[in-house]
């Protein structure tokens, strides 16, 4: 039988044998089947889907496909410095707050697989302390990052001192300082002297690192803390690549120096393939970027640190929080990150314990040692729906650039509040779907488990001393803040709970009864269903219901009229009512006193606010 089956495919070439059992099918037949299918007159609306700026086709052909994009030629200059073709540098943050702490943190995350250290806070102030994190950390195999604020220009000198204390090879000393002021000046409102300053000290950090720590990074690009805010994948990219273009034009160092010293981080977000395309996106941009300024784009390979996002991170059910993060360093290392941070699932409340960052740290050995993601260069070229989003999104990026540009650039269009009237378009849009959960956070807005709860033990405050913004500060969010704020509020004791009263159709108050319950989880109520056979009023007076905080009436549309009427003469119950669905004589039960209807597609954080005015208050 084997012997049959080598013959019966010995003479056919690969794609012979694969596809010749297959007819294949042109887009206008596609689309005539879909239409008979469907029995519609047009289809048209159903041949695109909106992801952010993006109009992307559901179909595409080898006809109209996009040029593909040769990703793996733009960072092909990396590839020595990795052991397969598409390796990353797997990174680990470590608080300095216990310099100690730290240095036993930093060697016990090397020696679990870490390869690069991302020190961050302000607590290293001199060389002791320095040497005293840096105890027995090899430089020279590891990437050190210092991520401190104001303080990172003083330690890139102090770093350069160890390096030469230890007489390392600076040609094997690589990492970086986060030198960024702009971006600083864009979330803090203020640059930490003047802007003039600031770019001469930036310009004095690139000069010395480029002869003695000549791989050194000394600008950081941080593109991650614009999603984190509510950017678009467009934003971000526009937004990057201004700021890069605002410093090789201002910093006073040769523009080939500014180049080779520059690195951007990124944020891996939840829209698996288009994060894919816009780290692709970004590589192309950056080479536009030098072409403009007449720099050889190939002597420059962009190096791209990334990080899992936070603003879908949720403080409730905080496990899913792994799941995001997985595909989110999927889309990272798909799309060609050098060096990627996976964040401890449980960093957005708390300090991580030790189980939570060894799971963070085994997520990349998963991706790499058992799913094998290193050993493929571009996995995502000849994609037509990836190569066409990291199309549009190239596109649409540079005319964002180039408006920016046109507005003075990008301080100057920071000053004139043009970026910030941008992010907040695209943040509004971001909260009304997370609203009416049209874009579902589990565990939260939508499959919430109505007794978690959570115990939030860190929280953010402005430095008193910093100095007073001089424009409309940016700022990150959270998108599960909303519905978490309101939950914490309403279960400071205990877990408030609501009464299904359900009557009427057996098939309409049943779907509405159960969509009640999983709507009213997300504000943490724990729902308790009435008897249908039981009279409403009856219902009404049973325990249960005389202790819930809310009433919600579960039946078909046209029985809540006669039923609200009945109430009114019987009593109005002392907790608010709620109907479930969004019936046609809405306006009838509003002026009778209903003021909420919950439904597929309202606006979820409205009602619970609505409800937290009448029990809370």
């Amino acid at each position: 039988m084997e012997d049959e089956f080598v013959n019966l495919f010995s003479n056919l070439s690969p794609l012979e044998s694969l596809f010749s059992e297959f007819k294949h099918t042109k887009f206008h037949d596609w689309k005539a089947q879909l239409l008979k299918d469907l029995k519609k007159d047009s289809v048209d609306n159903l041949l695109t889907t909106r992801i952010e700026e993006l109009d992307v086709p559901v179909y595409l052909e080898s006809e109209n496909a996009p040029i593909s994009h040769s990703i793996s030629s733009l960072r092909k200059a990396h590839h020595p410095e990795f052991a397969s073709a598409n390796d990353w540098e797997i990174c680990v943050n470590i608080d300095t707050a216990d310099l100690l702490k730290a240095n036993k943190q930093a060697l016990h995350a090397l020696q679990n697989g870490a390869t690069a250290i991302r020190f961050t806070g302000h607590e290293i102030s001199n060389q002791e302390e320095l040497i005293l994190v840096l105890r027995n950390i090899l430089p020279d195999i590891a990437r050190i990052h210092f991520d401190c604020g104001e303080a990172s220009a003083s330690l890139l000198f102090m770093y350069q001192d160890e390096i030469a204390r230890r007489k390392l090879d600076p040609l094997r000393i690589q990492g970086s300082v986060s030198l960024d002021p702009l971006g600083d000046f864009a979330f803090q409102g203020s640059f930490a002297y003047s802007k003039e300053e600031s770019m001469q000290l930036l310009s004095a950090s690139v000069d010395f690192a480029s002869i003695h720590l000549p791989l050194f990074k000394t600008i950081n690009v941080n593109a991650a803390t614009w999603h984190n805010a509510g950017a678009s994948a467009v934003q971000e990219l526009a937004l990057a690549i201004s700021a890069m273009n605002e410093y090789l034009v201002d910093l006073k160092s040769d523009k080939e120096k500014i180049a080779r010293a520059m690195q951007v981080t990124m944020a891996a977000g939840s829209e698996y393939f288009l994060q894919i395309a816009k780290f692709r996106s970004m590589r192309i941009l950056w080479h536009m970027l030098l072409e403009g300024h007449a720099l050889n784009a190939d002597d420059f390979p962009l190096w791209i640190s990334s990080e899992t996002a936070s603003r879908n991170k949720t403080l409730y059910d905080p496990h899913n929080n792994i799941l995001r993060a997985t595909t989110e360093a999927m889309s990272a290392i798909i799309g060609g990150t050098d060096e990627l941070t996976i964040h401890p699932h449980d960093i957005y409340y708390k300090i991580p314990d030790e189980a939570s960052q060894r799971t963070a740290l085994n997520m990349h050995h998963l991706l790499h040692d058992e799913s094998n993601l290193d050993k493929v260069l571009d996995v995502a070229s000849g994609s037509y729906v990836i190569e066409q989003m990291t199309s549009d999104l190239t596109e649409k990026a540079w005319k964002l650039f180039l408006t920016i540009e046109e507005k003075g650039g990008f301080v100057a269009a920071l000053r004139s509040g043009f970026i910030q009237d941008q992010l907040v378009l695209s943040r509004a849009a971001i909260e009304k779907n997370i609203r009416t959960r049209k874009r579902a956070l589990v565990g939260v807005s939508t499959f919430a488990d109505a007794k978690a709860s959570v115990h939030v033990e860190i929280q953010s405050q402005r430095d008193p001393l910093a100095k007073l913004p001089e424009i409309l500060v940016v700022e990150t969010f959270r998108e599960a803040s909303i519905f978490e704020s309101l939950r914490q509020a309403f279960t400071l004791e205990k877990s408030p709970s609501a009464f299904l009263a359900v009557f009427g159709d057996e098939v309409k108050r049943n779907a509405r009864a159960g969509f009640a319950a999983e709507f009213m989880a997300v504000g943490g109520f724990v729902s308790i269903s009435g008897e249908a056979q039981v009279a409403l009023i009856d219902q009404l007076q049973s325990e249960a219901a005389l202790n819930a905080q809310v009433i919600i009436l579960c039946s078909d549309d046209d029985a809540y009229l006669q039923a609200v009427e009945t109430l009114l003469k019987e009593g109005w119950p002392s907790v608010p009512l709620i109907v479930a669905g969004n019936p046609s004589n809405a306006k009838q039960l509003e002026e009778l006193g209903i003021h909420d209807f919950i439904y597929i597609g309202c606006d979820v954080a409205a009602v619970f606010g609505n409800l937290s005015e009448e029990i809370l208050h």
